[in-house]
């Protein structure tokens, strides 16, 4: 599929459920789950489909969860144009879309041939003028910014209990969330599907919500239970969005070092630059040593061996600037100046009265 191609948009007396059954009986036993709507397991997709269908259409408020703000924008720009340039990324939002029955489409192999978008005339009655609304949009900002948060928060933690990733949120956001309405967000946000999960601890039965960078996440937990008398890193909401807007890349010593090092001396190009570095950021963030993430970059850049002092003095900088999962979200440098040259700050005095001479 070349980059850009150029879509019909056609809009069509298509059921809604028709194009929501495309997706399989377990696909869509799954996403009931996840927004809490009841089913029985017997039932075929069809059934399946048609309960989903009704549940959006009573609840129209369903989708702004559902849907990033960046799916529903471009779904009212389908709606206005018989005609439209789609790239790689669009097309990913028509898969997203068809799974509520906004959209059905044809994407021809050929590029000189034109792909088809076809829109469910039932959707666009029933959401058209409520997407394109005030209140629709305020709802979708005001998830956008439950998203982002998430991102940057997970970015730090790796792995934490819902209710504390709640408080958490409710802290940064400096105002109260339902509890319930949360839950439901973190389950059902397509667009978080790739990034992390809710999953229960089958022992304690306590809920967690998992970044999937997390290499090993039942010793991260184990290790943040042996630290009880650190809390989590709070983290503010500029932060948050920060890393969540960079793609998990914070403000941390080591990197643009780093960057200049592989683009200028080892002439290595950005995009390859930045996969690299975020391969030794989710390295110290697992818990790898120094050394480990210097090998690794031996092995990624093959000239990289003549600078190895040099790269080394940058990767730890890295190591120690760096969030870890496992302390909670602090870096070795925070957690050593806070914890460890703090921990004789209070000297304990002798008490009693004076004796008399």
């Amino acid at each position: 599929m070349q980059e850009n191609k150029t879509v019909k948009i056609k809009t069509l007396d298509i059921d809604m459920a028709s194009i929501i059954s495309k997706n399989s009986a377990e696909n869509l036993k799954a996403f009931l789950r996840r927004i809490d709507l009841p089913f029985e397991e017997t039932w075929g997709k069809d059934l399946l489909a048609l309960t989903l269908k009704e549940a959006i259409l009573e609840h129209t408020e369903y989708v702004l969860y559902i849907h990033s703000m960046e799916s529903l924008l471009f779904l009212t720009e389908l709606w206005d144009f018989d005609e439209m340039e789609i790239s790689r990324a669009d097309w990913a939002l028509i898969g997203q879309l068809q799974l509520l029955g906004f959209l059905d489409y044809n994407m021809n192999k050929d590029p000189n041939q034109e792909g088809y978008v076809y829109l469910s005339k039932e959707a666009k009655d029933a959401f058209y003028f409520y997407l394109k609304s005030k209140r629709a949009r305020q709802e979708m900002e005001r998830y956008e910014l439950w998203e982002r948060l998430i991102r940057g928060m997970m970015t730090y933690y790796g792995i934490i209990s819902f209710n504390r990733l709640y408080l958490y949120l409710c802290k940064c956001l400096k105002s109260p969330v339902d509890d319930r309405e949360f839950h439901k967000f973190l389950a059902a946000r397509v667009s978080l599907w790739s990034f992390g999960s809710l999953v229960l601890e089958k022992n304690s039965g306590i809920e967690y919500y998992e970044n999937f960078e997390v290499t090993d996440p039942e010793k991260i937990l184990d290790v943040c239970e042996s630290h009880k008398e650190m809390d989590y890193w709070k983290l503010d909401l500029d932060d948050a969005l920060y890393v969540a807007d960079n793609n998990g890349f914070g403000q941390w010593k080591g990197i643009p070092e780093l960057a200049d090092i592989f683009m200028d001396q080892l002439n290595i190009e950005y995009y390859q630059t930045v996969v690299i570095l975020k391969s030794c950021i989710l390295l110290i963030q697992n818990g790898d040593s120094s050394e480990k993430v210097l090998e690794n970059i031996m092995k990624w850049c093959l000239d990289a061996s003549s600078y190895r002092e040099e790269i080394y003095k940058t990767v730890k900088m890295l190591y120690l600037s760096v969030p870890v999962y496992e302390l909670k979200g602090w870096s070795r440098k925070e957690q050593k100046d806070h914890f460890i040259n703090n921990k004789n700050l209070f000297t304990v005095l002798k008490g009693g009265k004076p004796k008399k001479k």
